[in-house]
């Protein structure tokens, strides 16, 4: 895993610090789709998950807290200065990075 973490790195994409980050806090695909700033507290290096972006949300009465790494609060902040949406993940325009993206890192990744 630390060579393909390595090699993740190294590339250049956002969706690269996108899959990079969702390793980093083992959360699932769709939270770190739709994460967003307003539920990011970089001082205590904490993000909370609301439920309605849990896949099992049927089952839970709350969302939940995710401590952040350092590596973790790095990305984010690394994507703040140049944020233009609401969301935390996303392109120089403002739109969210779709998961297609983080899929095609991998297969690029692979490939090479």
């Amino acid at each position: 895993m630390s060579q393909f973490i390595e090699a993740l790195r190294k590339e250049e994409k956002l969706a690269a610090r996108q899959l990079e980050f969702m390793i980093l806090t083992c959360v699932r695909t769709l939270p770190v789709l739709e994460m967003k700033w307003k539920d990011v507290d970089l001082a205590k290096a904490l993000w909370t998950v609301p439920i309605e972006d849990l896949k099992d949300r049927k089952y839970r009465k709350t969302g939940f807290r995710v401590p952040l790494s350092s590596r973790a609060v790095q990305i984010i902040q690394e994507l703040k200065s140049t944020s233009k949406s609401e969301h935390v993940f996303t392109d120089e325009f403002g739109h969210k990075v779709v998961f297609n993206g983080m899929l095609r890192t991998i297969q690029h990744m692979n490939a090479n």
